[in-house]
């Protein structure tokens, strides 16, 4: 026992017991800044889903009639729908937080119409640009 305290307070414990602490401290800064990276990450791939949704279904496409318009589920109402009527497909919007990064304004639902329409067109991929989808 006194051997090793010996050698715990000579120059190479000591080098030891320092080197020891800068490779502890060195790992641990670096799983820190993994959950920076990978924050990074998730906000980057946000903003480029967003920026595809917003190419695909722009808000005027060229002086014409929207191409497509939001709807709900008429047999289910609170499921928000995107109408695609170029290529007649229904997305789901899969939680508030995909509607709150695409659609500024909100439309008025529910008129009979659009309660066909949906019914006739085809499910598509849901839209999704964060989380997780709302049940």
């Amino acid at each position: 026992m006194i051997k090793i305290l010996k050698w715990l307070f000579s120059v190479d414990g000591s080098t030891v017991i320092y080197n020891l602490g800068l490779g502890i401290g060195a790992f641990l800064g670096g799983l820190a800044g993994l959950r920076y990276i990978s924050e990074w990450l998730q906000k980057q791939r946000r903003q480029e889903l967003i920026r595809n949704y917003q190419i695909k279904y722009p808000k005027e496409l060229d002086g014409e009639q929207p191409g497509w318009e939001l709807s709900h589920n008429p047999d289910r109402k609170g499921h928000l729908y995107l109408l695609d009527h170029r290529d007649q497909t229904r997305h789901w919007i899969a939680n508030w937080g995909t509607f709150r990064d695409l659609f500024v304004n909100v439309p008025i639902y529910g008129d009979q119409r659009k309660d066909e329409v949906f019914k006739s067109y085809q499910q598509a991929d849901h839209i999704l640009t964060v989380g997780e989808p709302e049940p």
